[in-house]
């Protein structure tokens, strides 16, 4: 599953999230779509210690000096309801952390998961670098959320001063990947059936 974390495992399961979010992509997409990314504004850091939470997955472990060191390599910004953060296929160079709140993601236009704090994206477009620096999926704010952002510079210094957390982002990058990859065969497969003259249940003992 796309999700790593209990809780976002749990919204996912969630059919009322789930429907409203199909419902705003059915019936408004236009004004969805025509959101520039929130995230190519952020500019500065705005980063404060308290706003990092060491109860967070990705955080626990570490005291409170390492949390204030952290906090630093980040950009703590409160989005609106709507918010389009990233769209899948777009440029991106921002890592970002879930602080609170939801956010919907959407793969091929299609409603996937609902992150939400402690859920992270954007490391595997850093870590692939050109030409993949492009957002994997698409993340919109479904509620006032809090996110913490970091960019090319601020990630890799993440990485390398904070390994514990470094491992965690690159573990959970690669489950990421590990999603896309069989997403992507899964519609080659269905591609391919569609073409084929040969019957469905053959294809499966290829």
């Amino acid at each position: 599953m796309f999700p790593t974390d209990p809780v976002s495992v749990q919204l996912l399961r969630s059919a009322q999230l789930f429907d409203a979010e199909q419902y705003r992509m059915c019936h408004h997409p236009d004004d969805r779509a025509a959101k520039p990314s929130f995230l190519s504004k952020i500019l500065h850091p705005r980063s404060k210690p308290a706003d990092i939470d060491g109860s967070l997955e990705l955080f626990v472990g570490l005291d409170q000096r390492a949390l204030h060191r952290l906090a630093h390599h980040f950009s703590i910004v409160d989005v609106a309801d709507g918010a389009a953060l990233a769209r899948q296929g777009d440029p991106t160079n921002e890592f970002v952390v879930v602080l609170a709140g939801q956010i919907a993601v959407s793969l091929d236009g299609l409603p996937l998961a609902v992150f939400d704090a402690g859920a992270q994206f954007g490391a595997l477009p850093m870590l692939d670098g050109a030409p993949g620096r492009f957002s994997r999926a698409s993340f919109d704010v479904l509620e006032p959320s809090r996110v913490a952002i970091a960019d090319r510079d601020q990630f890799f210094e993440i990485l390398k001063r904070f390994p514990v957390v470094g491992r965690r982002i690159l573990q959970i990058a690669e489950i990421h990947r590990a999603y896309l990859r069989g997403h992507a065969d899964a519609r080659a497969l269905a591609a391919d059936r569609e073409e084929s003259p040969f019957p469905v249940h053959l294809l499966d003992r290829v």
